[in-house]
């Protein structure tokens, strides 16, 4: 969960060209779920997934450059340590 106040949420979410002025008021940003799995294989090495869901929500989801209001990442890492 994000919040933010009107000058946070400005910058990032204003104006492109051709683009109607927003103005943005503060509060909550957005909401969201992760999740991880970490599974240690053997002493040196390390497998990890992960996913986010995430909604913009009030001012933030009313921008003009949010094509979609939730937005979700997928990933995965692998780890080696000597």
């Amino acid at each position: 969960m994000g919040a933010a106040d009107g000058n946070d949420i400005a910058v990032p979410f204003a104006l492109l060209p051709d683009t109607a002025a927003v103005a943005p008021g503060g509060g909550l940003e957005d909401v969201g779920l992760r999740a991880s799995l970490t599974y240690v294989s053997s002493e040196h090495l390390i497998l990890r997934l992960f996913a986010d869901v995430n909604r913009f929500t009030a001012d933030t989801a009313d921008s003009p450059i949010v094509l979609q209001r939730t937005q979700r990442f997928l990933g995965g890492g692998i780890a080696y340590h000597f």
